[in-house]
């Protein structure tokens, strides 16, 4: 990628603002990869909490309490994810 300079007088014309939105693009794109990244961190928790909560349903002696308290963490971990999915198809639609 070459970089060709203006002209002094065209980047005074330009203003701030003019160049400014040269990393509109830039930005849109880096908060969208956060955002995604974000999703995949959630993705991961529920497969993580999936196989605990699996788990603690087949030891010998259930710690129910445990159980309900990872239930209930899933959940959450889910809706969180539902919301980013909202976010990511109504902010950065392709």
């Amino acid at each position: 990628m070459s970089f060709t300079f203006p002209s002094y007088k065209e980047a005074m014309q330009m203003g701030k603002e003019k160049l400014a939105s040269t990393l509109i693009p830039i930005k849109a794109k880096k908060a969208q990869k956060k955002a995604e990244s974000a999703q995949l961190d959630l993705e991961e928790k529920v497969a993580e909490l999936t196989v605990e909560l699996t788990e603690m349903c087949t030891v010998e002696s259930p710690d129910f309490e445990k159980i309900i308290d990872l239930q209930d963490e899933l959940t959450l971990t889910e809706r969180r994810l539902e919301q980013y999915n909202t976010i990511l198809e109504q902010m950065f639609p392709e």
